[in-house]
């Protein structure tokens, strides 16, 4: 079994294991990021300052070179 990643003390969650925690909240966060680990950065750093300890994506769209408003699931 994978070991789930921490990322900025927020672990990331499989989606098996996000869908089955109540109670959940979600943030969004948009932004100019070059890289998915910007992206990372930028969304467990929001899901930290909400109190979240977990984090599941649920959606993220990539659009226009860069641009990347990003969905994200918070499981409190």
């Amino acid at each position: 079994m994978p070991k789930n990643r921490i990322i900025n003390g927020v672990m990331e969650l499989p989606k098996d294991q996000a869908v089955a925690l109540v109670p959940y909240d979600t943030v969004t966060v948009q932004g100019f990021y070059r890289s998915q680990p910007e992206v990372n950065d930028a969304i467990t750093k929001a899901a930290k300052a909400k109190g979240a300890a977990s984090f599941f994506i649920v959606r993220q769209v990539d659009a226009n070179d860069g641009w990347q408003p990003a969905y994200y699931r918070l499981c409190l």
